[in-house]
Order: C-alpha cells, then structure tokens, then sequence
C-alpha cells in the first residue's frame, strides 16, 4: 500500500485528462458489479492481512516470521487488486469511448503484470506454510491467502476475458 498515493496521484492526472460523467452516458465494457466485485475482495484482502497480524503478534518466533512473510505477499496482492481495481472504476466512468479505451488499455496491461506476480505471491505463501505447517494458525491463514489469491486470479481472468483481445 505504500504506492497507493503515488497511483492515486497517476490516476488523477490521467482522469484530469480524460473527461469523466455519469455512467449512463455511454455502455461501458465493464460495469459497476465489477467494480463491487474487486472492492469487496479487497476489503476481504485487507481483514486477512489484519488478522495475519494480530496472529504475528502472539505467535512463536518461527510462526511469527512465516506470518509476517505472508502478510508481505498479501500486501502485494491487495496493492495489486486495489489497482485493478481503481483503473475498473474509472473506466466504469468514462463518458467518451476512446477515453474508456486507453484506461482499458492500461487496465490490460496492469492486470497481466500483476497475474505473474500473483503466481509469485502464491508460490511464496505456499512455501511459508511448508515451512511452519506445523502451526495450525500459519495454516488456516495460509489456505485463506491462497485461496484469495486464487479468486483475485479469476476476477482477473473474467476482466481479461470482458476486454477480449485488446
């Protein structure tokens, strides 16, 4: 989350840009129940982090590390789907087509970048857990984290899956 005011202030400028109305303008490629979609995720992205650490704190050194190792590659994720998750909203918002086209553009191109670091943070969750298996916390917290993973995964693929080819 520590770019979220360098994306934010990004985001601005390009919305400063692009001129932005009311959603009933123009059909847009996605809509608002995909907007919805990834903040709720989100939202759950970021209570798994907060209950990875409240666990951290009470935890056993070994089980303490592998937690704060996960929460690092939570936060990632959340960084990721809160991007994506932006760029969806103000392209929900775009009243001329060809502004919508180059947020979706740049959507496309966040999206298959943060799909390979997905895999990354996974991989690494999954090997935390391995490591400190033993702890039926680490455990729990692990499957959840790479079973929101998985689901950012396939909110991606739906979105990939909306914008088609471009």
């Amino acid at each position: 989350m520590k770019q979220s005011w360098r994306r934010f202030l990004s985001y601005v400028c390009l919305a400063t840009t692009i001129s932005c109305v009311d959603h009933s303008a123009e059909a847009a490629i996605l809509a608002s129940s995909d907007s919805l979609r990834l903040a709720h995720l989100v939202q759950n992205l970021v209570q798994l982090m907060q209950d990875m650490n409240f666990g951290a704190r009470a935890a056993g050194s070994n089980s303490q590390e592998c937690l704060i190792n996960m929460i690092s590659d939570v936060t990632n994720v959340t960084d990721h789907m809160e991007e994506i998750a932006d760029l969806v909203y103000l392209s929900i918002n775009m009243h001329l087509p060809a502004d919508e086209v180059t947020v979706l553009s740049m959507l496309n191109r966040v999206m298959v970048f943060s799909r390979k670091d997905l895999d990354n943070s996974r991989n690494s969750i999954i090997l935390s857990e391995g490591h400190c298996g033993h702890d039926s916390f680490v455990d729990t917290e692990a499957r959840a984290a790479v079973g929101m993973i998985s689901e950012s995964d396939a909110i991606i693929r739906a979105l990939q899956s909306k914008l088609g080819s471009m």
